[in-house]
């Protein structure tokens, strides 16, 4: 959540910030990737609303609706049901 909240105090780093946490499979040496994808769900929900690419971030979290982590799971769903006014 700390990236999320931090690019509503420096909008100018939304895409740098935006692609680490999109890209976290790939950053993360973490053996627990699904959590921490859950904490990147709730950093990119502290500025989905004025994000310059939500398109990539919503498909991002969709892809998560199915995933082994509870926590993951949840805050996928929670972003959906919050965001997703379709």
């Amino acid at each position: 959540r700390f990236l999320g909240k931090f690019v509503k105090y420096k909008p100018e780093l939304e895409e740098s910030v935006t692609d680490l946490l999109l890209d976290i499979d790939n950053i993360s040496k973490c053996k627990h990737k699904e959590l921490v994808k859950a904490y990147a769900i709730g950093g990119l929900s502290e500025y989905y609303e004025s994000s310059k690419d939500k398109e990539r971030v919503l498909n991002f979290v969709k892809a998560h609706l199915q995933s082994t982590s509870p926590k993951a799971k949840k805050a996928a769903m929670e972003f959906i049901k919050k965001y997703n006014k379709k």
